[in-house]
């Protein structure tokens, strides 16, 4: 049997390479069981422009599309245990207009599993900033298809999910995840707005993201739009998302979240227990284990509540009707020959989500594990490395698991 310094170096060596390549700038990886921290491990470098830092492990990333699963997935399911929402009622409380379209059927459940017809993505600040604004322009916003027909990931969606949340719980979304995830946790450094809430003499610890927002720019342009306000320079801890930042201020459900890789691992930690049964966690056994299941069986694109699921090895899904192209929001869609972000060797239930900026959360309840990978990888611009390196670095992670369990 391996010891456990021999186990992990290769873990290591995986995360080194990928940052020695010039996949990415920087890494964070932390690894554990629902019990324990395994490994945090941290290399390269948090920023190479305007000059080199090097990255701490306790850096703090935007987390992009984290922000998802987090919060605002993790704050409907309190809501719905709670008896205050149900995941089947529609939306009409919040747009009664809709009643007689197409949009009248769009529950929540269709919301958290990216079901419910919006598109992907829109550049909402071009039309209008402010919340009450931006959910005018999503609710006049035409759907692609009827609700629970087929998955489009959409950033859309979550910015509606994130005001029921408020709606529902009396609270801004910024503080229901303080109050009722974070802190609950000891999620110390993970928040929205961290120029707010840390410290000046911490303010080192953020990661800036990409120098200006050239690839929003490009997307703008590519459908025709112009937005005069686009931020020039690096701005760390300023929502690299154009809509979290521009049109919601930097609170939103579908991005604006920044936090550490140990905060991230606390997190999952919570998951992987209440889906072990434990009744003390946060999130109950019976909603953990909702959560994760297939709720997409048509689609290959297989969803859970929030998350995205793992698919075994060798499955083929039939789909009708044909999926469409992923939204400019989300990471492209793996498809053949490109390996999975969590590689081959996680489990059939295993559950994650990835962010734009370069960051991931993965969970494997049958093998005890939870793997976080943050990086920089929009640092200074924005490149696709990242679909090689989370893989190898997952496998890596699942092989040294099992041997140290054998």
């Amino acid at each position: 049997m391996p010891t456990l310094d021999t186990a992990w170096q290769p873990v290591i060596d995986a995360v080194n390479r990928g940052v020695a390549a010039g996949w990415v700038p920087g890494a964070v990886l932390a690894v554990g069981s629902s019990r324990e921290t395994y490994l945090i491990h941290a290399t390269g470098a948090a920023q190479v422009e305007p000059e080199q830092r090097p990255l701490r492990p306790d850096a703090i990333f935007d987390l992009a599309s984290l922000t998802k699963v987090v919060v605002t997935t993790t704050a409907a399911l309190l809501l719905a245990e709670r008896g205050q929402l149900s995941l089947d009622q529609s939306l009409m409380d919040v747009f009664p207009h809709w009643r007689g379209t197409p949009k009248e059927g769009i529950t929540i459940r269709h919301l958290l599993t990216h079901t419910s017809g919006l598109p992907g993505w829109l550049p909402l600040y071009v039309w209008g900033t402010g919340k009450a604004r931006v959910l005018e322009i999503i609710g006049n916003t035409e759907v692609h298809a009827l609700p629970g027909q087929q998955v489009e990931y959409s950033c859309l969606g979550f910015i509606l999910l994130g005001h029921v949340v408020e709606m529902y719980s009396g609270k801004p979304l910024d503080r229901f995840f303080l109050e009722e995830i974070a802190q609950p946790l000891g999620m110390r450094s993970t928040g929205y707005l961290p120029l707010k809430f840390l410290p000046a003499a911490e303010h080192q610890r953020l990661v800036p993201t990409e120098k200006g927002n050239a690839y929003e720019a490009a997307l703008l342009r590519r459908e025709g739009h112009e937005y005069p306000h686009l931020r020039q320079g690096f701005y760390p801890g300023q929502a690299h998302d154009g809509n979290a930042w521009y049109a919601m201020g930097g609170v939103s459900g579908n991005a604006g979240l920044f936090g550490t890789a140990a905060d991230l691992l606390l997190f999952g930690q919570m998951w992987l227990r209440a889906l072990a049964g434990s009744p003390r966690e946060p999130i109950s056994p019976a909603t953990a284990r909702l959560a994760i299941q297939d709720h997409t069986p048509f689609s290959p694109d297989s969803r859970g509540l929030g998350w995205q699921r793992q698919l075994a090895p060798g499955i083929m899904r039939h789909v009708s009707p044909a999926q469409p192209s992923r939204p400019l929001c989300a990471v492209p869609a793996p498809v053949p020959p490109v390996p999975r972000a969590c590689g081959e060797l996680f489990g059939p239930r295993a559950v994650g989500h990835t962010g734009f900026t370069g960051t991931s959360l993965w969970l494997d309840p049958d093998a005890d594990l939870v793997v976080v990978l943050l990086t920089n990888r929009v640092h200074p611009a924005v490149t696709d490395h990242i679909f090689r390196f989370r893989p190898l670095v997952h496998n890596a992670v699942a092989a040294a698991v099992s041997r140290l369990r054998a």
